[in-house]
């Protein structure tokens, strides 16, 4: 049996775009949230993209993909604020999807100096990920 990376096809309700992001609410509560090319995610961006999350959830707790691979930089702030608790308390968990050099050094500063309080795993593709957060739903 073939087993395919491609992710089941994203249908998404709502959507809402930013400077540095397109954040997309799917079925089930699960938002997919795009950084832009070349983005620099600053303390107000991140504040800005969960803020966007959670009114696309409706402040209920959801679950989290994150797509950095065209991410540039995240500033240390910004990593403080993502690993915060007011930030974790508002997602079951978070997948976290990388395809260069520069978005998995990204994605291990955001994973091992600043410890994020819900499960959190970082992905070469979309398919992985969602397979992976439908286990915490």
């Amino acid at each position: 049996m073939e087993v395919s990376s491609q992710a089941p096809e994203f249908k998404f309700i709502d959507s809402i775009e930013l400077k540095n992001s397109i954040t997309y609410l799917g079925e089930n509560n699960i938002l997919k949230q795009s950084i832009k090319k070349n983005a620099s995610e600053n303390l107000e961006s991140a504040k800005e993209n969960i803020r966007i999350c959670r009114e696309l959830l409706k402040n209920q707790k959801g679950l989290l993909i994150v797509d950095i691979t065209l991410c540039k930089e995240v500033s240390i702030e910004a990593r403080m604020y993502y690993s915060s608790k007011e930030v974790c308390n508002s997602f079951y968990a978070i997948a976290l999807i990388v395809n260069s050099p520069i978005s998995r050094v990204i994605a291990n500063f955001m994973m091992g100096i600043n410890k994020i309080a819900v499960p959190t795993k970082v992905f070469n593709n979309e398919a992985d990920a969602y397979k992976w957060l439908n286990k915490h739903a």
